[in-house]
């Protein structure tokens, strides 16, 4: 499984939209679409830097721990 696919399965695993996930985390829905597809956003490189993928899994990390 793909990191993009991993983060799609997290946010369906928690019963969370893509609406919802923005609202809690600060990003934007288009953000979340992008990590999603594993498409980065800016022209240019089509992937998503390893940094911004270590900082969404982060704030992600961050909601699980308030879930619970």
């Amino acid at each position: 499984m793909t990191e993009h696919q991993k983060a799609r399965q997290w946010r369906l695993d928690r019963g969370l939209s893509v609406a919802q996930l923005a609202e809690i985390s600060g990003y934007s829905p288009e953000a979340i679409y992008a990590f999603e597809k594993g498409v980065a956003r800016t022209k240019g490189d089509d992937r998503i830097a390893p940094w911004a993928w270590q900082r969404y899994k982060n704030a992600c990390a961050g909601l699980d721990a308030q879930i619970r």
